[in-house]
């Protein structure tokens, strides 16, 4: 059995952006998840109560309803192949007509991806992202996942 490669760098000539694609080869799991993405800035509430530390804060019904999405079309492709993921795992979330910004999209798709897995996200690496328009193509995010080499966690 031959070891995975490890992750490959490549630098865009006269920038520092740089594409890191780990490993070349299918995705262990590929899935596209339709739906509008929860922002990380509408994923919690405040309660009108108030505890001992402030107000209670609570995750909203759209926040959990995109969470549960992810993590069911994740599980459900787990399942199609008889496979379980252990990390460390590379990432790849594309998401598609979403005008939020990336970084407030990351959060919630994540916690579902790790409630799917049940691998904690400080295990995910290398993680790419990216955001396409495309017209004729539903919204959502296309997630990829694959299994690290052991040892590398």
């Amino acid at each position: 059995m031959t070891a995975p490669r490890k992750p490959t760098i490549t630098y865009q000539p006269g920038s520092n952006i740089r594409r890191i694609s780990w490993p070349e080869r299918p995705a262990d799991v590929r899935v596209f998840v339709a739906g509008k993405p929860v922002s990380e800035n509408h994923n919690r509430a405040t309660a009108g109560a108030v505890s001992k530390r402030g107000r209670v804060h609570y995750q909203t019904p759209a926040t959990l309803a995109w969470r549960g999405l992810v993590m069911v079309a994740i599980r459900n492709a787990l399942a199609a192949g008889r496979q379980k993921l252990t990390p460390p795992l590379a990432v790849e979330l594309a998401f598609i007509n979403c005008r939020a910004d990336l970084d407030n999209l990351l959060k919630t798709t994540l916690d579902g991806v790790t409630d799917a897995t049940g691998v904690d996200d400080r295990h995910y690496h290398p993680m790419h992202l990216d955001k396409q328009s495309h017209r004729k193509h539903p919204q959502g995010v296309l997630v990829q996942l694959w299994q690290g080499p052991q040892g590398a966690a």
